[in-house]
């Protein structure tokens, strides 16, 4: 505890102790936040749209603008998909493009180590980069059940969990990380009587998770698309289709209250595009952080 109107030292415990800074940097960051954003900012992702609409017929490209949303989930891309088939639109003449140049090609946070893997950062970022595994048990003898949330076949699975008649549960959920790839390994035993078992699997490339999940919803709710998916910059102003707002004080605040690594990373990249507008880095939000410290007459 420090005053700052005297300049001196009040209390202390475990001062001299060496540990790691980690959530105590988190209020830096949501502070500069504050400061230089402000509470009213809002985290937004853009849907536009090439092309006209002609005929219940899109014919042209969709591009999704990521804005570095932590709260986008599949529920706020269904009501995307939901407007734009209200719109009339049954097909889709196109490709679907992830603009993702509001950030630089960074994708792990600066200082994280190879097994920090369980989270990757992108301007799109949809249900926290993650997905639920959940598994439960079959019938003896057999491989236990596996679900999906949110169901998609962006992963593969390889499951070699078997549900026995009586013991203890001991399941391990994880995914190919040392390859890349998105194939979610499931192994050991789960008695016939468990409740369900379950993880959350940070997902590989998030920019074309975000993208098949779109796909996928557009299939559920009857609109045709047989094009491409894939990452492509907007050059050039398009037609604006949707826009999903969230507020920054409600990420602020799990952010710090449930230290959330990534919420922290994306508000720092937020910072950095919003003074930028282009290629946010670790490095230049940063820099908002030093010029709250140099606020405070620190250095």
């Amino acid at each position: 505890m420090y005053d700052l109107t005297s300049n001196k030292s009040l209390f202390t415990k475990n001062d001299k102790l060496l540990s790691r800074p980690a959530s105590n940097q988190k209020i830096l960051t949501t502070a500069s936040a504050l400061l230089f954003l402000g509470p009213e900012y809002n985290f937004v992702t853009n849907f536009y749209h090439t092309g006209i609409i002609k005929d219940s017929v899109l014919i042209g490209d969709i591009f999704i603008h990521g804005g570095f949303d932590p709260f986008f989930t599949s529920k706020d891309l269904d009501s995307v998909v939901l407007g734009i088939k209200g719109k009339g639109i049954k097909t889709i003449d196109g490709n679907i493009y992830d603009d993702i140049s509001a950030m630089d090609s960074l994708v792990w946070g600066e200082g994280w180590m190879w097994d920090d893997e369980s989270v990757y950062i992108s301007p799109l970022t949809i249900n926290g980069n993650e997905l639920k595994v959940i598994i439960s048990p079959g019938k003896p003898g057999e491989t236990a059940l596996v679900k999906l949330i949110p169901n998609t076949d962006y992963v593969s699975i390889r499951n070699s969990a078997v549900t026995i008649d009586t013991g203890k549960s001991a399941i391990i959920i994880t995914r190919d990380w040392a390859n890349h790839r998105n194939e979610i390994l499931i192994s050991g035993k789960i008695p016939k009587s468990a409740k369900e078992e379950s993880a959350s699997i940070g997902i590989y490339n998030p920019p074309f998770y975000f993208l098949r999940l779109l796909k996928e919803s557009f299939e559920r709710n009857g609109i045709k698309f047989k094009g491409n998916i894939d990452t492509l910059t907007m050059l050039n102003p398009q037609e604006k289709l949707f826009s999903v707002k969230h507020n920054l004080e409600p990420v602020i605040n799990h952010t710090n209250k449930v230290s959330d690594n990534l919420c922290a990373e994306l508000i720092l990249r937020a910072l950095a595009f919003e003074k930028s507008g282009i290629h946010a880095s670790a490095k230049k939000g940063i820099a908002y952080i030093d010029s709250l410290i140099v606020r405070t007459g620190l250095n």
